[in-house]
């Protein structure tokens, strides 16, 4: 191995070109969360079937309402139910209807 001939922390990101270093070479466990960026991993980086229940820690979701833009919408303190009138006012009894 090189590891001898290379100063400690010598080689950084940004020092490495884009995808200079496929996953085969990466050492199990070598990325953890704490070494990526926030919103680094998106839906797009995820191969397929790649995210499994079992796979997931369920503390770690957070339940978010994506409304549609210019609509009147509630969501329930603390999260949960979602919903959204499309056009008019909007009250609890429409918007469960």
């Amino acid at each position: 191995m090189w590891t001898g001939k290379i100063k400690f922390e010598a080689v950084r990101a940004g020092k490495l070109a884009k995808n200079a270093v496929p996953t085969n070479r990466l050492r199990d466990n070598a990325v953890s969360t704490s070494k990526l960026a926030n919103e680094s991993v998106t839906t797009g980086k995820i191969a397929k079937n790649a995210l499994t229940a079992a796979k997931v820690n369920e503390g770690s979701l957070h339940f978010t309402c994506n409304f549609p833009v210019g609509n009147p919408a509630f969501q329930l303190p603390g999260g949960g139910l979602c919903a959204f009138v499309s056009g008019g006012l909007a009250t609890w009894e429409t918007s469960i209807n």
